[in-house]
């Protein structure tokens, strides 16, 4: 399974939401968004992934607070500039990844103009 090629934000509703499957970028970790939202530990937004494998820092669960369940060790929170979307390729195997629908032309401008103003900027 191949991350997208250019360097984009992740937007959750755009790419699928809740069980859009992405990668974790600093660490080339794939896995399932399971939340997005505000947390406890942190200000800003979180995005919380179910990892392939037991690669991560928690069960879903953060300092007593459960934001979503998976497997001990499954669980890793993150923020939304350090994910990709995962795509499927040819000859992928469709139980592992999820085709990732293509916004439509507007909506990608909107998209881009929105993720270079606001959350990806070169740091």
């Amino acid at each position: 399974v191949g991350a997208m090629s250019t360097r984009t934000c992740f937007d959750g509703m755009v790419y699928g939401g809740i069980g859009a499957r992405v990668t974790y970028e600093p660490r080339q970790l794939s896995g399932t968004l399971r939340y997005r939202g505000y947390a406890h530990f942190a200000p800003g937004e979180w995005f919380g992934i179910e990892l392939d494998e037991p690669r991560g820092e928690n069960d879903g669960g953060v300092q007593g607070v459960q934001y979503f369940s998976c497997r001990p060790g499954h669980g890793l929170f993150v923020r939304g500039s350090t994910l990709q979307p995962l795509l499927a390729s040819p000859g992928d195997d469709a139980r592992e990844s999820k085709v990732v629908a293509r916004p439509s032309r507007g909506l990608a401008q909107a998209i881009r103009f929105c993720c270079s103003a606001l959350c990806c900027k070169a740091g």
